[in-house]
């Protein structure tokens, strides 16, 4: 999920935000530490995580239900601000209009915009697909009226030439992405809570973050950034 998480076309080797967070991470382990990187498809992540095959999964979004699940670091990896996609023909302008029975949803599957989206829009009908490019496809195609995407999905497809529309209302909403381990391994928390905390005070996120997802998010499609910066709080920006 560039520009997040992703293979590099030249290297094929593992790149992206959050990718970089774990190169650092690993150095400000030590000497000798190295990490190994699974792919599973998404709905898989924590089932993975709780069978004790990984320590750690990708920044998720904090939902009260993972929690029960897992740890979450109290200081985010990033914001991402979540957009509706709409249908090339659409005439919907707010999101009221999107809570109707005759509204089809194309989602991600096992996601937090599902979850929020059926809570949101809980009138309409709903269908999610293992990727965000067939979400999306879905909607491009006009096969389903709308999709719930998080800002980098939405700059992915967008590159890609997908024909979709956004909401004129802006972002629907903002999640808060956070890395996520297991349950009862509280040194590793307290260690990641330290290390995230230290890296958002002196700039390491918002830096990182600006270079990978807020240039692009920003200049080219005029969305929304929200960087993590000093003590943890956001720095916003549009």
């Amino acid at each position: 999920t560039p520009p997040m998480q992703y293979r590099d076309p030249t290297t094929n080797e593992p790149a992206g935000y959050t990718i970089e967070l774990t190169k650092l991470l690993a150095a400000d382990l030590g000497e000798g530490i190295t990490i190994d990187y699974v792919e599973v498809p998404f709905g898989q992540l924590f089932s993975l995580l709780e069978s004790g095959r990984c320590d750690m999964i990708e920044p998720v979004t904090n939902l009260p239900a993972r929690a029960l699940r897992g740890d979450f670091t109290p200081i985010p990896a990033f914001y991402a601000p979540v957009y509706v996609g709409l249908k090339p023909n659409s005439t919907v302008q707010k999101p009221e209009d999107l809570n109707a029975e005759n509204i089809r949803f194309a989602t991600l599957q096992g996601t937090s915009q599902l979850a929020v989206a059926r809570r949101t829009f809980p009138k309409a009908q709903f269908a999610s697909f293992p990727s965000a490019t067939d979400a999306i496809n879905e909607v491009a195609s006009g096969r389903a009226d709308a999709t719930v995407q998080s800002s980098s999905s939405i700059v992915r497809a967008l590159d890609a030439g997908a024909r979709i529309k956004l909401l004129p209302t802006g972002a629907l909403y903002l999640e808060s992405v956070s890395f996520f381990m297991r349950q009862g391994d509280p040194r590793t928390l307290n260690w990641m809570s330290n290390w995230i905390g230290y890296h958002a005070s002196i700039g390491t996120l918002a830096t990182l973050y600006e270079r990978f997802v807020g240039t692009a998010s920003r200049e080219k499609y005029k969305l929304q950034t929200v960087a993590v910066g000093p003590a943890g709080q956001p720095i916003r920006s549009n």
